[in-house]
């Protein structure tokens, strides 16, 4: 579920590292380490799916930004 708040948020536009951390501790209702946010991030960029942009991440596909967007 986490990679699927990840990429909801991202669907809306860029955000930065700390703005998708946020969201995802909304969502769970606690603190996520920086080491698994990290991790996260890490595997989502190394699949292709997203990657970063002048310090912002972004959805690489618009295909994937529109399915993205039905989570």
């Amino acid at each position: 579920m986490r990679y699927a708040i990840i990429l909801r948020t991202l669907a809306q536009g860029p955000a930065p590292w700390r703005v998708i951390k946020h969201r995802l501790e909304d969502y769970e209702g606690r603190s996520i380490n920086l080491v698994t946010m990290s991790q996260l991030l890490s595997t989502l960029v190394k699949l292709g799916i997203i990657e970063e942009r002048d310090g912002e991440y972004v959805i690489s596909d618009p295909v994937y930004r529109l399915a993205a967007g039905q989570l």
